[in-house]
């Protein structure tokens, strides 16, 4: 399963193809090769950054986002193949004709899945802290819809116990804020990924509907992994509290891809994780009820 991450950081490179692999390029030279079977995504976050038709033709006949992110690390374009999966006229119209008691139901268990986690990683990064039993047992209380919202109760609780009292998630901000946005961006990469190869289309969320988003079904569906990469900037803000997105911290965000996580009673790495959810989720539209199953953050 591809899980490489591929990010351009620096001001004025260049990307061709090259014998089955994605050259970097600095003028002439050649800073090296990339085998193209292994990219899980392309992060662009560098200005003058100059890319071959055959380049973009290629990332989407092998379905690998190419992601560009403003200066906060936010992605604000995302490139995906439009080629037709091979059962995309029934898995979609089944996705366009899925009742709102069904999306209400998989939106329920996202929301109860994301809680879940947050209470597991809080138990992990903070032992000593109430609140992460708090947000368990919020976790049962999701009512389909999550029509009194859960989500944002569990957040006001969450973010300063696992980040400091004085912390407010802005995507605005700087420090970890700028390291939550790089691991997300890498999360909804592989998400929209995913979608596209289960034959699903990212515009058409469960409960995201914003008409500027082209993937909010992307968004809908990273929302329970979201505090797998919670625990890796904890990590990285108890080495350094400035959480400056070094080479070396990107990397260890960008790794947990590959890393492996309990899911249906096997290790899988957590790029499989997201390929199964996003099949599990056509399975759902397809059948007209839940069908898929959403991971839990290991307990230890």
């Amino acid at each position: 399963m591809p899980n490489l991450v591929l990010e351009i950081a620096e001001n004025g490179r260049q990307l061709h193809l090259r014998r089955g692999s994605v050259a970097v390029m600095a003028g002439e030279e050649c800073l090296g090769l990339v085998p193209v079977d292994s990219l899980a995504c392309v992060l662009l976050t560098a200005d003058g950054i100059m890319l071959s038709r055959a380049f973009m033709a290629r990332m989407a006949e092998e379905g690998v986002p190419v992601v560009i992110c403003g200066d906060n690390y936010m992605p604000v374009s995302v490139s995906l193949p439009t080629a037709p999966h091979y059962r995309a006229l029934p898995v979609v119209t089944a996705q366009m004709r899925a009742s709102p008691v069904l999306k209400k139901r998989l939106w329920q268990q996202c929301i109860a899945a994301k809680l879940r986690n947050q209470g597991r990683v809080l138990r992990l990064c903070r032992p000593e802290s109430p609140v992460a039993d708090q947000i368990l047992a919020l976790s049962g209380k999701v009512r389909s819809g999550d029509t009194d919202n859960k989500e944002a109760q569990a957040a006001r609780l969450y973010w300063p116990a696992l980040l400091g009292a004085d912390f407010l998630r802005n995507p605005e901000g700087g420090g970890p804020n700028a390291a939550l946005n790089y691991g997300y961006a890498i999360l909804r990469s592989a998400c929209a990924r995913a979608i596209c190869g289960a034959g699903l289309l990212p515009l058409l969320g469960i409960h995201h509907h914003n008409a500027g988003n082209a993937f909010c079904l992307a968004d809908d569906m990273m929302e329970p992994l979201r505090p797998f990469m919670d625990y890796r900037v904890f990590q990285l803000y108890a080495d350094n509290a400035e959480v400056i997105l070094t080479p070396q911290n990107k990397r260890r965000l960008a790794a947990i891809l590959g890393e492996a996580f309990p899911f249906g009673g096997e290790q899988v790495s957590l790029s499989a994780l997201v390929t199964r959810m996003a099949q599990g989720l056509a399975r759902s539209f397809l059948q007209g009820s839940p069908q898929w199953t959403l991971p839990d953050y290991p307990a230890d």
